[in-house]
């Protein structure tokens, strides 16, 4: 399935925070996010996810002469993350916010009655 930015599922969720949107070069399969919820949870799933991340740009070191392109940094991003993941409200039910704010999950008072003079 193609990544929804609505976030109504949990595997979007994860995949919007580790910032995994391109459905054409995913950084992490989608049979993979859906195997890890089902097996752990979406908390660890999220986390172990970023953790693999985490472990995927360590090792990476992109270089041409004197030029050099250290990841650290991204994989840094990724530990960060997965602490996060840790407390994350939203991986107890993703679509919190979503609903939150769907339309007509508002409502205003009643001005039936309401009189401006």
């Amino acid at each position: 399935m193609a990544f929804d930015p609505s976030l109504g599922t949990t595997r979007d969720y994860i995949r919007f925070r580790l910032q995994d949107t391109n459905d054409s070069d995913p950084m992490i399969a989608e049979a993979t996010y859906t195997a890890m919820i089902t097996a752990f949870g979406a908390r660890e799933a999220a986390r172990q996810c970023a953790m693999t991340l985490a472990a995927k740009f360590s090792t990476l070191n992109y270089g041409d002469g004197d030029v050099r392109e250290d990841l650290t940094k991204t994989a840094d991003f990724y530990k960060g993350l997965a602490a996060e993941f840790t407390s994350d409200p939203m991986l107890d039910d993703p679509t919190a916010g979503v609903k939150a704010a769907a339309v007509g999950a508002l409502s205003a008072p009643d001005m039936t009655d309401f009189r401006p003079d």
